[in-house]
């Protein structure tokens, strides 16, 4: 059992155990529920590549359909998680899900902002043909600017007055998020987008992506991952076995968390 000492700093290996912990309550909750998801990016790579964590990563990602993520936020439900969306949560910045621990916080200035947890990307429908491709993604990224605008301000202003609401923020926030999640009716889906990084377009999938679904090690337990993992992690990576530049092997996040 941790020291979970009130207000102490949370240690990486402290951030990493309670990660996986968050990961195996979703995992139960997904096999009991029906819903098909796959670790993704770094946590996919680290699967594949170490087994694990990536020696030098701090976060922890999961990818599952938009009517599964979807089902997930209203059915979703625990003493120690807490499920954040755009949906259920006007002050939710992200298109995405982000799970968090209630027995953790992180702070900037003044402003006390959610505990450590686990991101859920959606894979949505987007369009075949590339012309209507590319004026969804240029529209997405113009409504994506604004909400980026919003973000910036509200961190610059909620460090120093933390209750204060930006107005206009919920609004560009849902404008964007239903825009790149809802553009095209999912059941017409040819291939996926996974919403994650800002609009990238490189992150398009087959629309069979999920449908077939193997086991792979991470950290000593079982976790689903698609059987497709070298196409995913070759578009996303490339060369993914090739080990990085020793410069470039740090926490992309590095954020710090206390314990409640």
């Amino acid at each position: 059992m941790m020291n979970r000492l009130s207000n102490k700093e949370m240690t990486m290996a402290e951030q990493k155990q309670l990660q996986l912990e968050i990961l195996l309550e979703i995992d139960s909750f997904c096999k009991s529920h029906g819903i098909v998801y796959s670790l993704a990016y770094g946590t996919l790579l680290g699967a594949i590549r170490h087994k694990g964590y990536i020696p030098w990563d701090d976060d922890l990602d999961i990818m599952m359909t938009l009517p599964d993520m979807l089902k997930f936020i209203n059915e979703f439900n625990s003493e120690n998680l807490i499920c954040y969306s755009y949906l259920n949560d006007k002050t939710y910045e992200n298109p995405y899900c982000n799970i968090c621990s209630n027995k953790t916080y992180r702070k900037d200035g003044r402003k006390v902002y959610r505990g450590l947890g686990i991101d859920l990307y959606p894979l949505v429908a987007i369009p075949y043909e590339e012309n209507d491709k590319e004026l969804y993604f240029v529209t997405a990224n113009k409504l994506n600017s604004i909400r980026h605008k919003y973000l910036t301000w509200a961190h610059r202003i909620n460090k120093i007055l933390p209750n204060f609401y930006i107005p206009g923020f919920s609004n560009a926030i849902t404008r964007f998020s239903n825009y790149a999640l809802y553009s095209i009716p999912f059941e017409y889906a040819r291939n996926y987008y996974l919403v994650a990084r800002p609009m990238n377009k490189k992150d398009q999938f087959n629309s069979n992506i999920l449908q077939s679904i193997i086991l792979a090690s991470f950290e000593g337990h079982s976790f689903p991952i698609t059987s497709d993992y070298n196409e995913v992690l070759t578009t996303i990576y490339g060369n993914y076995m090739e080990l990085p530049p020793e410069n470039k092997r740090v926490p992309h996040h590095g954020q710090t968390y206390y314990w409640k």
